[in-house]
């Protein structure tokens, strides 16, 4: 019933007449009073969202801080918005996203009932914001209680927006479990998803059985190698031994099969001798190309020195043949990436560039990608310089630049006050 946290502690702190039904009838009069203070600012946020033609970022950015700056007094006020209608109007359905992300930014309290209301009538979508917004809001044994009870209820996307609350909030382990066991591959790797970003290990002996079941688990290898990586103390023996038997398996797709090797050297239990000696069957030339050079990538990371020799053999074989070659450079010092050898990659890469630049080709598209992929091996080696000179000489466009900009692994360039403004051109 109380707005913000605020108002109850107010409430708790004036002298009241003793009775409960007084109480809540403060609580509303002043939630109300909150509500009406904010109103009309309120309202012509709403008008801007409404407009036929959408705020652009700079505008919708502003909406945004301005929405988050009212606080909780806004949520009762806002919770009616989360319904576009039946109708398709694009600008209705666009206020009812961006009321719904607001929503999930200020994580209000005590709006639990009118979410519970939403989420069982109206439009779709409109059930879809509230249980976005059930998921998020801090009274986690109420809203948990009644995603519970949606997941049994609703089917298609409405269970799936439930699965995803519920594993959000926690708790409620029976059904998280009956979750990871349901026959919509969706279902599972929406509480995996969820499970991975809260970190939670709670349910984590369910998602090993999940593991162990390979028909089950290739659908949702990729969620699978996200969750455990998210819970390195809960991957134990036992859970390795069930990655390498899914990445065994030649029912498994092999690029789920390559997402399992490419997690295993993560994990500090496969780092032991009698692990890597369980990978030697993939090693085996009669494995499929992808799957034992991933292998081999494997196994070099957990220190195996013969796999890397191994790996390396038939790229070295292409560069003997034809040491003009450029793209034997670059495929080798690809597979230099892969296995962390940022100084020996680079080194290929500025081999490869420099035969395209012999034989006159220091344009084009083969020496953009040479160029940012020695910057690649640079930022990773911590040599910015030679990163930004690198990215110097490809002069890239600027929506280029923009997706480098946007790139993880260009962090800490961009990043550098000294060599960052390489990618701000």
């Amino acid at each position: 019933m109380l707005a913000t946290l605020g108002i109850a502690l107010a409430l708790l702190q004036s002298p009241t007449d003793g009775s409960v039904e007084k109480l809540l009838e403060q609580a509303r009069t002043a939630r109300d009073a909150s509500a009406t203070s904010v109103a009309p600012g309120l309202n012509g946020l709403i008008d801007e969202l409404e407009a036929e033609t959408p705020p652009g970022k700079l505008s919708l950015d502003r909406i945004h801080t301005e929405l988050d700056r009212m606080g909780p007094e806004a949520a009762s006020l806002l919770v009616p918005l989360l319904d576009p209608g039946t109708g398709k109007e694009a600008t209705l359905v666009f206020r009812a996203q961006e009321v719904t992300k607001a929503l999930v930014r200020l994580r209000p309290a005590g709006i639990v009932s009118e979410l519970i209301r939403a989420s069982g009538r109206g439009s779709k979508l409109a059930r879809l914001n509230a249980i976005r917004v059930l998921s998020a809001i801090p009274e986690k044994k109420r809203a948990g209680a009644y995603l519970a009870r949606l997941f049994d209820l609703y089917e298609d996307e409405l269970r799936l927006e439930a699965a995803r609350g519920l594993a959000a909030q926690g708790g409620h382990q029976d059904v998280l479990r009956r979750a990871l066991t349901d026959d919509d591959p969706r279902i599972i790797a929406t509480v995996l998803e969820s499970l991975t970003q809260s970190a939670s290990a709670d349910v984590a002996e369910a998602v090993f059985h999940l593991t162990e079941a390979t028909a089950a688990a290739a659908p949702v290898a990729a969620q699978l190698v996200g969750y455990w990586r998210a819970v390195p103390e809960a991957a134990d023996e036992r859970v390795l031994e069930a990655l390498l038997q899914l990445a065994s398996r030649v029912s498994v797709p092999d690029a789920a099969r390559i997402q399992v090797l490419e997690a295993l050297p993560d994990f500090e239990e496969a780092k032991s001798r009698s692990f890597r000696q369980k990978l030697e069957p993939l090693l085996d030339g009669a494995q499929p190309i992808l799957i034992r050079e991933a292998a081999l990538v494997c196994s070099t990371l957990l220190g195996d020195r013969s796999s890397r020799r191994k790996l390396l053999e038939t790229y070295d074989d292409t560069i003997d043949e034809d040491k003009e070659y450029w793209k034997g450079y670059r495929q080798r010092g690809d597979v230099l990436m892969r296995i962390q050898d940022y100084s020996a990659a680079a080194r290929d890469y500025e081999k490869g560039i420099e035969m395209l630049q012999k034989n006159r080709r220091s344009t084009g598209t083969a020496f953009e990608e040479l160029c940012i992929e020695l910057a690649r091996a640079q930022v990773f080696n911590g040599k910015l310089k030679q990163a930004a000179d690198a990215i110097e000489d490809a002069r890239l466009t600027d929506g280029k630049l923009e997706r480098l900009r946007s790139d993880p692994d260009f962090a800490p360039l961009l990043e550098s006050s000294r060599h960052g403004k390489v990618l701000n051109r």
